[in-house]
C-alpha cells in the first residue's frame, strides 16, 4: 500500500517498507496481506480435514480432552446401521416363514 505525498512531483510513500519515492503509473502496488491472513486460516482447514480421517485425533475447534470423538462417532453409525439393517433382515425373514407357512395369515396380516 501507499500513501501519496505530492501528486505534482509524483512522490509516494511506501507504508510496508517507510521508504519514499517515485510514483510511476506503470507499476501497481498491492497489500497482500489480508489475502494472506485467508489463505492461513484455509491451510489450518485444510489440515484440520486431514486431521479428521485419524480417527483418534481431536477436533480443532472443540473443548479439551475430547480425543477420541470421531472413533466413537464411527463406531456408533455402525451399531445404528448394523441394528437396522438387522431388524430389516428379521422382518424379511419372518414374511418369508409366514408366506411358506401359512400364506392366508400373511394376505390378512398385510390387509389383504
Amino acid at each position: 500500500m501507499a500513501a501519496v505525498i505530492s501528486k505534482e512531483y509524483d512522490v509516494i510513500l511506501d507504508t510496508a517498507t517507510r521508504k519514499v519515492g517515485a510514483s510511476r503509473a506503470d507499476i501497481v502496488s498491492l497489500d497482500i496481506e489480508p489475502l494472506s491472513k485467508h489463505i492461513r486460516r484455509l491451510e489450518g482447514l485444510a489440515d484440520e480435514l486431514l486431521a479428521s480421517l485419524n480417527p483418534s485425533s481431536q477436533p480443532l475447534f472443540s473443548r479439551p480432552s475430547r480425543a477420541g470423538v470421531y472413533k466413537m462417532a464411527g463406531y456408533l453409525t455402525n451399531v445404528v446401521i448394523g441394528f437396522i439393517l438387522g431388524c430389516l433382515t428379521f422382518a424379511l425373514i419372518i414374511l418369508a416363514y409366514l408366506s411358506a407357512t401359512n400364506p392366508a395369515a400373511l394376505k390378512t396380516l398385510l390387509g389383504g
